[in-house]
């Protein structure tokens, strides 16, 4: 019994421990940083925001020395550069410190999240017998109703032309009930026109009634339907360009996010081509859930897990969201797995200086942390090399850090390896960025009329690419906005 309780002490305090060994890791690299900031004598808007970018990244939303209600006081953190700077002996005046203009902000009002059903003729197959198609709409419904911190309720609609069934505030039972009746025939029964999906006007309709108050999800397989007397290409580029119109009028008067999920599902019936032919097919078809609303609540929904809960598991994820320019991370410098030598300036978030190469090859490279958990994108998207954009002269690698790695990478989640053997004075600058991703390319489709000899079309979409790259560009109106976020290290010989 007394070796029970001496092992439960241990364990007790060895978490005790690494909590406060990332909370320690923290509060010295922000404390590092406002000192910095202060050492000049004045820190201006430009330099608060950077500062902003970085409590955003390292302090959890209910710190009361940086949030108010869930939101960043800008008071609050100029108060803590200031005490910071005292603390360490550099003067500074506190009317030197931006603060903006920082509003209290009250706590938001939970949204109420509208599940919208496109129930066209070509949706029937994926609602024929069960199916995954089924399966995933009531395990994230169910996960979203029992979740009561995301939304205030759950309303349900069928949706086509126009919205043809509504059911508000959902409990559990009426969930269930909703789902048992996912069928063929009430979709007929639902009227409307079913017979061609203007996925244009589809997306126009639940834009509309995107606001403070609601979070939609839109549920379609998102196939093009150009019928048979319209040329599909044109009919296609007409309907991008429809999309990107629609997306970037709401763009102008809100503050918008869509998720898009990608997803699969057993497709038992009738499959629509591109010229409106009945093609009966079966077997497994995408299907898309899009998540809908302000970027802060599309956020909470995505790092609550209940869309990791999904059943049947989600295929492939897209995020699109606007800011005005990346978000600053810092960074945590490694002395190990290095090529050739340095030195830190300022800690191990600091800038490097008397750097050499490796006198045998006259490479140089070193290790750097970074945390990118706070990010909306999904945790892979920062795997990729093909999602960053860095100096030429350097190379790139990436590995995910695992929980039980290394005590030093506690609060971090990629490790990132730069490398050249073109050592100059010059500052890096490693950005993350958005694009389509190579998956939306993989799975689109623009000629289907073969889609019942051809098994690879089963898992395409017509018209993908079009839709993706609509939404693309009217988020990403020029370069610069597609920059996610920013890591930056000055490097001298």
């Amino acid at each position: 019994m007394d070796d029970f309780y001496l092992r439960h002490k241990c364990v007790v305090l060895v978490l005790f421990f690494a909590g406060m060994a990332v909370l320690l890791s923290s509060c010295v690299n922000i404390q590092d940083k406002a000192t910095e900031l202060g050492s000049s004598g004045k820190v201006g808007k430009a330099q608060m925001s950077a500062f902003l970018d970085v409590i955003k990244d390292k302090v959890e939303p209910d710190d009361p020395n940086f949030f108010t209600y869930d939101k960043l006081d800008t008071n609050k953190v100029a108060s803590f550069i200031y005490n910071t700077c005292l603390t360490a002996g550099i003067k500074i005046n506190r009317q030197d410190i931006y603060n903006g203009s920082a509003k209290l902000v009250r706590p938001s009002v939970k949204p109420i999240l509208s599940i919208y059903i496109e129930d066209s003729e070509s949706m029937d197959a994926y609602v024929s017998g069960v199916t995954g198609f089924k399966d995933a709409i009531y395990s994230l419904a169910g996960s979203i109703i029992t979740a009561d911190t995301l939304t205030q309720g759950i309303n349900l609609y069928y949706i086509n032309n126009a919205i043809q069934f509504r059911r508000q505030t959902a409990d559990a039972n009426t969930l269930l009930q909703f789902i048992q009746n996912l069928d063929p025939s009430t979709f007929r029964n639902n009227g409307g026109n079913r017979k061609s999906s203007d996925m244009r006007g589809l997306l126009q309709q639940v834009l509309d009634s995107t606001d403070d108050r609601h979070v939609n999800v839109l549920i379609s397989d998102f196939v093009f339907s150009p019928g048979q007397h319209q040329d599909a290409t044109s009919y296609l580029q007409q309907q991008s360009t429809g999309i990107k119109i629609a997306i970037a009028q709401k763009i102008e008067q809100y503050d918008l996010a869509i998720e898009i999920l990608q997803m699969h599902s057993h497709f038992s019936g009738i499959y629509f081509d591109q010229h409106d032919k009945r093609v009966p097919l079966t077997g497994d078809r995408p299907f898309y859930i899009w998540l809908i609303g302000s970027k802060k609540k599309i956020k909470a929904i995505g790092k609550s897990g209940v869309l990791t809960t999904i059943k049947g598991g989600v295929d492939n994820t897209l995020v699109f969201y606007k800011q005005s320019g990346p978000s600053l991370h810092s960074h945590k410098i490694l002395f190990s797995h290095k090529d050739g030598d340095f030195e830190i300036q300022g800690g191990a978030s600091g800038d490097m200086s008397t750097a050499k190469p490796n006198d045998v090859n006259n490479t140089f490279g070193f290790d750097m942390l970074v945390n990118y958990k706070k990010e909306m994108e999904d945790i892979a998207f920062f795997d990729d090399t093909n999602n960053y954009t860095h100096n030429p002269n350097y190379k790139l690698t990436i590995s995910r850090l695992q929980e039980n790695d290394d005590p030093a990478s506690v609060g971090y989640t990629h490790c990132l390896h730069l490398s050249t053997q073109s050592l100059q004075e010059q500052k890096i600058q490693l950005f993350t960025v958005a694009k389509v991703p190579t998956w939306v390319t993989a799975h689109d489709s623009e000629n289907d009329t073969n889609i019942g000899k051809d098994p690879s079309q089963m898992n395409k979409t017509f018209g993908l690419q079009y839709l993706i790259q609509g939404l693309y560009e009217a988020f990403y109106t020029t370069p610069h906005q597609n920059k996610i976020t920013e890591v930056e290290i000055t490097i001298k010989k």
